[in-house]
């Protein structure tokens, strides 16, 4: 049984480490809760080096970035974006690696140990860049830039791996690869974390030794999503969702609950902050079920603009189902950004939102794929405003004690400095 981050508290006069952080892309708006993870690390102290594959989009972040100065600590591999190029560089740095360091460079050819690092070069695009520096612990975000770590503590450049797994690393990552892509990682890795005990458990059930793993959810700082006043605009009943226009957010079963609703709550308003490649198919959805009136696609939002909305709503709805592909929900870190901020949240059974939410008293859960259950609850809390008081605030309570960064901070530290005390 995956056990807590509990479980690894330990008696430790924990030093400033030098850790790299181990990212495909870096900074990505979806993606804050790296960014927290991050900024937790140079506030505890830590020589924090970021390492990604490629860049990201600084301008779509909050103040984070800017306030841990996250550019001049990141240094980018230089992956070209064009194939040919890419295959070109990756045999010069080949040939650079197999002069210099022939064991590194032939272990990098090892197919069965690091799979789709060797596929798309990644081992050696790394390598070649944190060539002659050497970590304390080396943390990977998601499990195929675990492949990556994984080949880099083999190649001496960190004693230590952990990696973190956040959903569809688990869920789809070994559908497309094979379902044995992590299994030599899993035997050079020294911790697992996971944000929800359902994650845990499915990587558990790939492979990896149930010892390693430990539940770690994404926390949020609570001090930028202060709890609102409890006053609203009674002439419109406000929904909000922040998420990525993809078929696993639900998006189009919220617009079929709002469509049946029109009649009972005609002042219902559906405000969406996100973008994605479902954008142009769901705003014809909204045209087609009648709710041009009702539903206002925002974009993609960061920072105080999010605050903002989750101010001024009644009820933040995310409708998260399993998708076509097998993509899932991880921990649905803006549920608890949304609880955090005194708004009750309706959601659904699905992936680990259940550690998240507490059903009936910080929110209600529904079934997946199910619009006319999450209309009855969308009605059920419209018409029971004190409830939906007492779900805001006891939201907010249970986020403040559960996922706030500092209690998650002192989680991680303790967490690598049991991992650098074992043998």
């Amino acid at each position: 049984m995956p056990g807590s981050a509990e479980r690894t508290r330990v008696p430790y006069n924990l030093r400033a480490m030098k850790i790299a952080v181990v990212v495909g892309r870096f900074p990505v708006v979806s993606e804050q809760f790296i960014v927290n993870h991050i900024a937790g690390l140079i506030e505890s102290g830590h020589d924090v080096t970021i390492v990604s594959g490629f860049r990201g989009n600084y301008e779509m972040q909050d103040g984070n970035t800017d306030r841990f100065r996250m550019r001049d600590r990141t240094l980018y591999v230089g992956i070209p974006s064009n194939p040919i190029a890419r295959s070109i560089v990756y045999g010069v740095y080949f040939f650079l690696t197999l002069l210099s360091h022939p064991r590194v460079a032939l272990s990098g050819l090892r197919y069965r140990r690091y799979r789709t690092a060797v596929i798309n070069g990644k081992a050696i695009y790394f390598y070649r860049r944190l060539r002659g520096m050497r970590f304390d612990l080396i943390h990977c975000h998601f499990g195929a830039n675990g492949l990556v770590g994984a080949f880099l503590k083999d190649a001496g450049i960190t004693e230590k791996l952990i990696v973190t797994f956040h959903g569809s690393d688990i869920n789809t990552y070994p559908r497309r690869y094979g379902v044995d892509v992590y299994k030599e990682m899993y035997h050079v890795v020294d911790a697992i974390t996971c944000n929800t005990r359902f994650t845990a458990d499915k990587v558990v059930a790939n492979g990896a030794r149930p010892e390693t793993i430990h539940i770690v959810p994404v926390g949020l700082d609570t001090r930028n999503f202060p709890v609102r006043s409890d006053t609203r605009d009674s002439s419109r009943f406000v929904l909000l969702t922040v998420g990525r226009m993809v078929e696993k957010k639900g998006h189009r079963y919220v617009m079929l609950a709002i469509s049946s609703l029109l009649e009972s709550i005609p002042n219902i308003e559906y405000r969406i902050l996100g973008d994605g490649p479902l954008r142009t198919e769901l705003e014809d959805l909204s045209r087609e079920l009648g709710l041009s009136n009702h539903c206002t696609f925002l974009g993609a939002r960061v920072g105080e603009e999010v605050v903002r909305e989750y101010q001024t709503c009644d009820l933040f709805v995310l409708a998260s189902v399993t998708a076509s592909s097998g993509d899932m929900e991880g921990q649905g870190l803006v549920l608890q950004e949304a609880q955090s901020m005194g708004v009750p949240v309706i959601s659904t059974v699905h992936n680990g939102i259940p550690d998240g939410v507490v059903d009936g008293v910080t929110g209600l859960l529904v079934p997946e794929r199910d619009a006319h259950a999450l209309a009855d609850a969308i009605q059920s809390l419209h018409d029971d405003r004190t409830r939906m008081s007492e779900m805001g605030r006891e939201g907010a309570r249970f986020v403040r004690e559960k996922y706030d960064i500092r209690i998650i901070r002192r989680t991680i530290d303790d967490l690598y400095g049991h991992v650098l005390t074992q043998s």
